[in-house]
């Protein structure tokens, strides 16, 4: 039985082997025919980037996603986490989505991300970038640890939503592509496209009051991430009816950061940050239990959905409900009956009304 055991893991590590190697031919051929491309129809550079900003300008929506701005101590800066003031510096630079429409634009190019390593503590993502015009190749390694900081709190993330643990995968894959793509494109072009974002974002009057329908959407983006808006309040330094055309534009790039995997939630906002309730799920019944039974109708009452009839108790056990009578073949070459006088109605007898057997059984 062992033995057999070995040789099915054995069969299996072969298959396995040979799907990579497949794989790997396939991708071969695919950089070898992209490479041919490439050759024929070269970049114009100054034509990628024209292409990237007006594809910005075109779509205003894409600058919201378009950098990122970190929040750091700066010397003067003297308040408790998870709040900002003028000494802060920013760390800002292009967002991941601004990465993908700089390498799409830039073209004859190709990027991807493997897990080389994953222990209990983190994983080592590898991202490979290749320039099928100048053969110029790239690898950038990243470790992303397995932990988060929420609530004041290092929490691993095995001991949390397995959702959250996704999206922390993912970020961290995203990121790890964006940082190799910036190794293969030039650096002047995800420069210019960032601030050109963030230009459309804050608009040429920085010092603006934003209205309340700005405020609103604003305060939604950041609710899907469970920040409300006192949080916001506080990081921001005032309240919502004095935010700026300028601390729009921070914020959008704060909620880029978080999304792309630059920073986190609880990195940001410090201990308000708050653990989500889990979803809790019906205990078991012990085995034996009775289950609930639904409540019988009262007598004289008939249950709601039944009818509208009154019910006087049980119905009779001895005596059948009445079936239904066939309807009468009529036949159309006879002349029709003539109105026959109805019998006579007996006042003093009660109708009788039958209920389905066991209705009201105790």
């Amino acid at each position: 039985m062992v033995n057999q055991n070995k040789d099915a893991r054995n069969d299996m590590g072969s298959v396995a082997a040979e799907l990579i190697t497949r794989g790997a031919d396939v991708i071969a051929v695919e950089h070898d025919q992209m490479r041919k491309i490439a050759v024929v129809h070269r970049r114009n550079p100054a034509v990628a980037m024209e292409t990237a900003i007006a594809e910005l300008k075109a779509f205003p929506e894409l600058a919201e996603k378009g950098y990122y701005s970190i929040p750091r101590k700066g010397k003067g800066c003297t308040h408790a986490p998870g709040k900002t003031c003028e000494s802060c510096i920013r760390i800002e630079g292009a967002s991941v989505g601004a990465t993908r429409v700089v390498s799409r634009c830039w073209g004859n190019c190709t990027a991807g991300v493997r897990v080389s390593d994953e222990t209990d503590e983190y994983w080592d993502l590898e991202g490979r970038f290749m320039d099928f015009e100048t053969n110029f190749s790239a690898t950038r390694g990243l470790r992303l640890l397995k932990r988060v900081k929420w609530g004041g709190q290092v929490k691993l993330l095995s001991s949390m939503d397995p959702q959250m643990e996704m999206q922390i995968f993912q970020a961290g894959v995203s990121k790890a592509w964006r940082n190799v793509v910036r190794d293969g494109v030039p650096e002047a072009i995800l420069e210019r496209y960032w601030r050109e974002a963030k230009l459309l974002v804050v608009g040429k009057q920085p010092n603006r009051k934003l209205s309340k329908k700005a405020v609103k959407k604003i305060l939604d983006a950041f609710a899907v991430i469970r920040v409300s808006a006192e949080m916001l309040e506080e990081h921001m330094g005032r309240t919502m009816d004095e935010w700026t055309q300028e601390d729009a534009g921070r914020m959008r790039g704060l909620l880029s950061a978080i999304e792309g995997g630059e920073t986190q939630v609880g990195q940001v906002f410090g201990a308000t940050v708050r653990e989500p309730e889990p979803v809790k799920e019906p205990e078991p019944k012990p085995e034996g239990a009775k289950e609930d039974k639904p409540p019988e109708g009262e007598k004289g009452k008939a249950p709601e959905g039944i009818g509208t009839q009154v019910w006087e108790g049980k119905a009779p056990e001895d005596e059948d409900p009445p079936q239904l009578e066939e309807p009468p073949v009529v036949n159309l070459d006879e002349p029709p009956p003539k109105d026959e006088p109805p019998p006579p109605k007996d006042e003093d007898q009660e109708p009788t009304v039958y209920a389905p057997a066991g209705l009201f059984d105790e």
